[in-house]
């Protein structure tokens, strides 16, 4: 049995290259879809839609899902944001740049106080 799911999101969804909570929202849909159709149960608490995590600003911050939920494993949503460099740079664009702000940036997300204010610690979002 599975307690915890880490889910790092680096996707380029918005207008600046960070993530919109989609892939997460698209997971969650489609073990929805195979419950539904082929009878395939997949545990997974329930994930807000795309306007939810803006409008939330659970793209901007790690959040856990089911929290509350005992039926399912609990997820923890990372997603890419500015912590401590602006890390939304494709690793495909040429001339190669250096990666090591950016990974720094993800390290301290958890691990440093240089988190800009108490809105971007973590939360646990309830289920409905």
């Amino acid at each position: 049995m599975v307690d915890a799911i880490i889910a790092v999101d680096a996707s380029a969804d918005t207008e600046y290259s960070f993530p919109n909570g989609s892939a997460l929202r698209t997971t969650f849909e489609r073990a929805a879809i195979l419950e539904q159709n082929q009878d395939v149960r997949i545990r997974m608490p329930d994930v807000p839609s795309v306007n939810g995590f803006i409008n939330g600003g659970l793209n901007t911050r790690p959040v856990f899902f089911g929290c509350n939920d005992t039926d399912t494993p609990i997820i923890v949503y990372v997603p890419n944001y500015p912590w401590s460099y602006a890390s939304n740079v494709s690793t495909v664009s040429c001339p190669v740049i250096d990666q090591e702000p950016s990974l720094t940036s993800s390290i301290n997300l958890p691990t440093s106080e240089t988190r800009p204010t108490a809105s971007s610690t973590a939360v646990c979002e309830p289920s409905p």
